[in-house]
């Protein structure tokens, strides 16, 4: 099953723009928020060093993919916080999705 997460984290890292992505503050919490629940039920260190919105979208999905690849769920809660990466793969597509259309800030003010 782990080849499958990896084939879709590297697409979303291939598709994902070399800028950051246009979340809006609660979107980035949320993200923040489930990261730092991986790390406290793995006990990882699961955000980066930097805040995420300093991250280009390539940057965020590869670490994603890394912090996916390097956690195996042992216990309920650790199944549960990798629901919780889940979420994001889907809030991170999505907003993916959305700057390759144009739909970003950025693109709309040009």
């Amino acid at each position: 099953m782990a080849a499958i997460h990896d084939i879709r984290f590297e697409r979303l890292s291939r598709e994902a723009p070399d800028r950051p992505l246009a979340l809006c503050p609660e979107d980035w919490a949320y993200v923040a928020r489930h990261f730092d629940a991986v790390g406290e039920a793995f006990d990882v260190t699961a955000s980066p060093a930097v805040p995420l919105s300093m991250l280009t979208g390539r940057t965020l999905a590869r670490h994603l993919a890394r912090v996916r690849a390097s956690v195996v769920a042992e216990t309920l809660e650790q199944h549960l916080a990798l629901g919780r990466l889940e979420s994001v793969y889907r809030l991170l597509a999505s907003a993916v999705r959305l700057a390759g259309r144009g739909q970003g800030p950025e693109r709309r003010q040009s």
